[in-house]
């Protein structure tokens, strides 16, 4: 691939943040669109223009191309069944699901995806900042949404669960950085890091999103479980890490002001009721559930068409819903099965060719590897709390660690091959230097 496209290649995520914060776009109004779009569709066009030029010999995993054609087709498909074609959406999921496909092919190595990564990490670290401006000065969004007091990046209508995973990005991206810096005694480097992660969990805490908080939880003691699987041993450097974030949060427990103490600890308390009391919207998402369900059971092969969910859900008992608050039943109902099985497909291929990277890593070598697969445990969990099936930074990321993991089966791939090769030509050796001379 030419150095070009890999400058555009990392151009898109460093320009991530404009997908975030609507001030910094292409255009104005209604027809604005984050750089990282125009940027992503030149990318595409480049790239098959290559492929075509290479006559098909693009190295990709079948199982990737597999799942992605087959959530594309499903994309296809539901627009037949819809009532309301909704072919702008159509598109954007199209192009949203090649992003791994593009992704492998253009960081074929293992630096190119950690360029792309520091950059989504830079651009990150400016969505937090952007956030932080609007907490704290009320100066951006809707003057309304500051009255609730939780901490996001556009604060706007039904925009606090979509801005977590700007900041659950960004976290595990820097926290990538500062793991190996430990060990370098870099100590500058290492505080900063530090406080930005501090600050990330801090704003993760405060977004008061209750499906953050479970991801957050549930992730690190998956990774654990593999951990304990894996042949690596846990390193002082880890322990470290896990004592200086823990301290950070006690001291910033006793620092921030008691309301937002309070506003927390009210906010988890309402994770085990039903009642609507404070604006808590677990019955709502119950039956939600629950209706989106029967929908499912209505429409099982191709679902009801992209887009096309809010139309069967504006008699919802709580309120017209536009989806369905879980990626995976969002597939399955707009989607159908084909949807769903791809979706889970793509997920579970990255998933598993990182479990396998990390096995393999022997020390902190395979911390991009941790790191990419901590990320997608995460949204994993936290996509069955929210949809995440519109928005670029899921995409990008997994596309990220969709290339890791290629590169990684690829590289497994020829080790084997060499190693088949090797040992035949042993067995060739030890066939020849046995034969017996005639004569």
């Amino acid at each position: 691939m030419t150095r070009f496209v890999r400058l555009l290649f990392y151009l898109m995520f460093l320009t991530l943040g404009t997908y975030a914060v609507p001030e910094f776009r292409v255009g104005s109004g209604s027809l604005a669109v984050p750089y990282a779009v125009p940027l992503s569709v030149v990318l595409i066009v480049f790239v098959s223009l290559d492929a075509v030029k290479r006559r098909g010999t693009a190295r990709l995993a079948p199982g990737l191309v597999v799942a992605t054609y087959g959530y594309f087709l499903s994309v296809i498909v539901s627009l037949l069944v819809s009532k309301e074609l909704n072919v702008v959406l159509a598109i954007k999921y199209a192009l949203m699901a090649f992003l791994p496909l593009l992704a492998s092919l253009i960081a074929v190595d293992e630096k190119s995806a950690r360029v792309a990564l520091a950059c989504a990490a830079i651009t990150g670290v400016g969505v937090l900042a952007y956030g932080a401006y609007g907490f704290f000065t009320g100066r951006t969004g809707d003057p309304l949404e500051h009255t609730l007091g939780y901490f996001g990046v556009t604060y706007t209508e039904s925009t606090r669960n979509s801005d977590v995973l700007y900041f659950q990005a960004t976290f595990w991206l820097l926290l990538a950085y500062l793991y190996p810096n430990l060990r370098r005694r870099r100590t500058v480097t290492v505080v900063v890091l530090s406080l930005l992660l501090l600050a990330l969990l801090g704003a993760i805490i405060l977004s008061l999103s209750r499906g953050a908080w479970v991801a957050g939880l549930i992730t690190p003691l998956l990774l654990l479980v593999i951990w304990n699987q894996s042949s690596v041993r846990i390193s002082r450097r880890a322990v470290w890490l896990v004592l200086m974030l823990g301290f950070g949060i006690v001291v910033g427990i006793y620092v921030v002001p008691q309301e937002w103490l309070s506003m927390v600890v009210a906010r988890w308390g309402s994770l085990f009721t039903l009642s609507p009391e404070g604006g808590n919207s677990n019955a709502a998402r119950v039956a939600l559930i629950n209706e989106v369900l029967e929908i499912c059971a209505a429409h099982p092969l191709l679902g009801v068409g992209v887009g096309n969910l809010r139309y069967y859900l504006v008699d919802f008992q709580f309120g017209a819903a536009n989806h369905a608050e879980n990626v995976y039943l969002q597939a399955l109902a707009e989607q159908g099965l084909l949807g769903l099985v791809s979706l889970l497909g793509i997920m579970f291929w990255v998933g598993a060719c990182l479990v396998r990277a990390v096995r393999y890593a022997k020390a902190a070598d395979g911390i991009t590897s941790w790191i990419l697969l901590g990320l997608v445990i995460n949204w994993a969990v936290y996509g069955l709390f929210n949809s995440l099936l519109d928005n670029m930074w899921f995409w990008a990321l997994l596309s990220l660690a969709a290339a890791y993991g290629n590169w990684f089966e690829l590289q497994k791939t020829a080790r084997n091959n060499e190693s088949v090769l090797s040992r035949f030509g042993r067995q060739r050796l030890s066939s020849t230097t046995n034969v017996i001379p005639r004569g």
